[in-house]
């Protein structure tokens, strides 16, 4: 017997005890991850409904009655029925079907080959064997000898071996998970005809709800009190994909969904470059609150440099997958691996790709390869199959294991988690995590976190972002993840400035009171400012953060009681009109000493409506947020007034991302009437 063939009756429990056991122990670890496979695969397409075969209920019937019969019933049954003389009809039937059911096979490969996209062929689909390593064609070849196993039962052929519940449970078997219910889908994303082969067609009803952290706002701090604030900057985008999810789908998103910073970071705004020297600019300005019109709104935003990629810095990357069953959603693993696919084709070719992947335990499915071996890197992509527990702390500590083997001195180092943050096996403690991930990042390897799912574990990954001072996004759709990744790719992975902190001081003649909007989990200390040993974040090239200030004027302080008082310093500079004054701290991407840039902001008077349309657009995205999460600080702005806000504020919108906001925010309007 063919071994191909050997090991296919192995995984479907063909094989009488001893032929498996035998079989077994010959067995090579990429067979063994075969077997797993195909049993994976035939445990979804055993939930999954059946297509038009052109059978009646009562032969459907008698079909499953075989499949599910002891296997002691169903050698009576044929013993019953060998003395009948149309057997061998039956048998030559059983025969013919297999024919034609191989025969379709490799006319829907055929099929399958011809709609992939023109120019962009998918190596390795062109032969046989290539044809058998792919899960997706196994998963058909599966099918066809489950189908065919059950007609020939109901027809009298007798059965080849022991049922599939005399063999061992394998701990990756996705059919000795609990149960998940499917429904099938009218369309597949995109339209894309791979999605036909597996499990696109299905779409999983999520038996656990997302989880976030709670969120709770800072009220407004005295200036007379506590003249001096700080914060570390983050550039988290994961709040704005969240929110955007939970109204397509017609729901108001959870309160602690709604993180504001993340919403208003996720725009790009026309930001000028730096030209003195540093890597970052500091970009700040005033205008009224379109929420409160007695009170201000004060930007502060840091830009950098976008990197050229011909002169980016040599890239080592490890894509940690996790490919537990809950990643078995045509929203998770299968558009994690379309749109990684697509985003290695962006890499230099000096570049270096490792692939591992983690459910109960952790394998090593590429080890660092150069970014140029397209073939290698698709063909580990395609042996990413769900199944199993999800072991996060073993997934980590190999991903890092491999980043620092291939360790690029002067570099860019980078471990990139794609989950859906369900850890339920090994160490799940948020602090134990914390501690591996904070060992490493001491090596200049640095995190970023891809959130994927319905049911996601949105606080956990959250946190191991901030922790690491990484990034954290979360992937919605197809389009959002070739953004994400496409940023990545396209010079964010190159980080200009780490340990970035903010301090803004402000002037109590000119401000009473002020809080910070957003940022909840990123405040520090006054004396963390100076402090080298303490953790800022990181700022990639061609990356901006902008922070929100709502200021409360001082009473009674207005310009020309100001202009005749002596408030000139030593160093020659009016502090008259000084709102506040604001202070960066940054270390180089390889350095340990932070340097420092700084600069002042004066009154800006005016009416909102007259400001830059970025700063008009980041306050409307502000007030958005906050009437969503309910905030007490919403006022009285209403959805219409956001929108017409909003509208009225988009600029050259070349992405249309802004118009997009547009559409959420009437969308939200809605669900509120």
């Amino acid at each position: 017997m063919n071994r191909e063939v050997e090991i296919t009756a192995l995984a479907l429990g063909e094989l009488d005890e001893e032929a498996a056991r035998s079989l077994e122990a010959t067995l090579t670890d990429a067979e063994r991850e075969e077997v797993e496979e195909i049993r994976s695969l035939a445990g979804l397409l055993a939930t999954a409904p059946r297509p038009a075969d052109g059978l009646d209920v009562k032969r459907h019937a008698a079909i499953d009655a075989a499949l599910s019969r002891p296997a002691d019933a169903t050698r009576n049954a044929h013993r019953a029925k060998r003395r009948r003389p149309l057997r061998w009809v039956f048998g030559a039937a059983s025969v013919a079907a297999a024919v034609c059911a191989f025969g379709a096979f490799l006319m829907v490969g055929t099929m399958y080959d011809a709609a992939l996209p023109a120019g962009r062929p998918m190596p390795g689909y062109d032969t046989l064997p290539a044809m058998k390593a792919d899960p997706k064609r196994r998963a058909v070849r599966a099918r066809a000898i489950a189908e065919r196993r059950a007609r020939s039962r109901v027809a009298g052929k007798p059965a080849a071996s022991a049922p599939l519940a005399r063999r061992k449970a394998s701990p990756n078997a996705v059919d000795r998970q609990p149960p998940m219910e499917w429904k099938q889908k009218t369309a597949t994303p995109n339209n894309d005809p791979r999605a036909l082969m597996k499990s696109s067609l299905y779409d999983a009803t999520p038996d656990a709800a997302p989880e976030y952290d709670a969120v709770i706002e800072r009220d407004f701090v005295a200036v007379r009190d506590r003249p001096v604030t700080t914060l570390a900057v983050d550039v988290d985008t994961a709040a704005y994909a969240n929110v955007r999810r939970h109204l397509m789908r017609g729901e108001r998103p959870p309160r602690d969904a709604v993180r504001v910073e993340e919403m208003i970071n996720y725009f790009a705004y026309d930001l000028p470059a730096p030209t003195d020297g540093h890597p970052l600019a500091i970009i700040a300005d005033v205008t009224d609150a379109p929420w409160n019109p007695n009170h201000l709104v004060a930007r502060v935003a840091l830009s950098s440099k976008a990197a050229r990629p011909a002169k980016r810095a040599r890239a080592n990357l490890v894509f940690l997958v996790d490919v537990s069953c809950s990643m078995s959603e045509p929203n998770k693993l299968a558009l994690m691996k379309s749109s990684l696919a697509r985003t290695v084709r962006g890499l230099n070719e000096d570049d270096q790709i490792a692939i591992v992947s983690y459910a109960s335990s952790a394998k090593t499915l590429l080890a660092s390869t150069s970014a140029a071996n397209q073939y290698v890197i698709d063909h580990a992509i395609r042996r990413l199959v769900p199944g199993g527990q999800t072991n996060g702390a073993e997934g980590l500590r190999t991903a890092y294991a491999v980043a620092a083997r291939n360790h690029i001195p002067g570099g860019i180092n980078r471990v990139i988690v794609a989950t859906d943050g369900g850890f339920n096996e090994g160490p799940t403690d948020r602090d134990a995590l914390v501690r591996l991930i904070q060992t490493q990042r001491a090596k200049n390897t640095f995190l970023t976190v891809l959130g994927l799912g319905d049911d996601l574990k949105d606080g956990l990954l959250e946190y191991l972002a901030d922790r690491d001072d990484g990034h954290y996004h979360v992937i919605d759709s197809a389009e959002e993840a070739n953004r994400v990744l496409s940023q990545l790719v396209g010079g964010t992975l190159a980080i200009v400035a780490k340990d970035t902190k903010v301090q803004l001081e402000l002037n109590p003649r000119r401000v009473a009171k002020y809080r910070l909007i957003g940022y909840e989990n990123r405040r520090l200390a006054n004396t963390d400012f100076s402090n080298d040993s303490v953790d800022g974040g990181e700022i990639g090239a061609g990356h901006a953060v902008t922070m929100l200030y709502e200021l409360i004027p001082a009473p009674g302080n207005d310009d020309d009681q100001l202009l005749y008082q002596d408030t000139t310093s030593t160093d020659g500079v009016d502090k008259r009109n000084d709102l506040f004054r604001v202070r960066v701290r940054y270390k180089p991407p390889h350095g340990d000493t932070s340097r420092k840039i700084e600069r002042s902001v004066h009154a800006w008077k005016g009416h909102h409506l007259g400001a830059p349309h970025d700063l008009r657009f980041a306050t409307a995205v502000a007030a958005f947020g906050m009437r969503l999460a309910d905030s007490p600080y919403q006022g009285r702005i209403s959805y219409e007034a956001i929108a017409k806000l909003a509208r009225g504020s988009l600029g050259e919108d070349r992405d249309g991302r802004r118009k997009e906001l547009v559409q959420l925010v009437e969308r939200a309007a809605q669900l509120e009437r």
